[in-house]
């Protein structure tokens, strides 16, 4: 037998216990709290931004519509694989949200950040027990991006996790400067492989090459910016 275990990836995590005042205070709080009213003052004249958490098949349907238009938009000026576009992705995130319809704690739900009439931000996740992961984020660029609307409405989704009883946020997989500014722990992700016979330990070894060969190109910007524009999976 042979047994191998690698560090995959970190999620970066949240703890919104015993408040989200208390998870504030560890993570920058009072910079946050000023940042958002001046982001609440900046669009009064514009009739102030609402979050919308979509709770009925039409809502989600617009949220995921915005989204999905909003990453494709991002992805193609940056000229990056819209990996979104792939067959079935739409379609199983739609249908996943649309049979959470009704449940407090659905794998899918889908904030929508409002401002002026239409979606700035979305912001999409699923509950697990009293945790919430995050799955991805969206934003539109034009003439609200002075405000951050994505930055917005990630604050305002962890208080409104927060205020339903999510004990655990967390972002997902990968680091991005924003899931640092937030989180207040990493959680690390191991992948084993157990080899039982000569064919396994050939496997195992491929494997190995393939994680390592990831590592590299994850951490050489130049690599990791051409490989999110092939169609292929890092």
């Amino acid at each position: 037998q042979k047994v191998r275990i690698a560090l995959l990836v970190i999620f970066f995590s949240l703890s919104l216990l015993p408040s989200i005042d208390e998870a504030l205070k560890r993570k920058n709080g009072p910079r946050k709290r000023k940042k958002l009213r001046w982001q609440t003052n900046q669009l009064k004249d514009h009739g102030g931004a609402t979050l919308v958490r979509a709770a009925d098949a039409a809502t989600i349907d617009r949220a995921f519509d915005a989204a999905f238009a909003q990453m494709a938009e991002r992805f193609n000026r940056a000229g990056i694989w819209n990996r979104f576009n792939d067959p079935g992705v739409q379609d199983f995130m739609r249908n996943l949200a649309h049979e959470g319809i009704g449940q407090t704690k659905p794998a899918m739900v889908i904030y929508a950040l409002e401002i002026a009439g239409a979606i700035r931000a979305t912001f999409a996740g699923g509950h697990q027990g009293d945790q919430f992961s995050g799955y991805f984020i969206s934003y539109v660029d034009d003439e609200f991006s002075h405000v951050s609307p994505g930055e917005m409405i990630i604050h305002l989704t962890i208080k409104d996790c927060a205020e339903r009883g999510v004990q655990q946020f967390d972002f997902g997989r990968g680091e991005e400067r924003y899931k640092t500014s937030w989180c207040d722990t990493t959680v690390p992700m191991f992948e084993t492989s157990l080899a039982l016979t000569p064919l396994g330990q050939l496997f195992t070894g491929y494997e190995r090459v393939k994680l390592l060969g990831k590592r590299i190109v994850r951490n050489n910007p130049r690599l990791w910016d051409l490989a999110k524009r092939l169609p292929s999976s890092f």
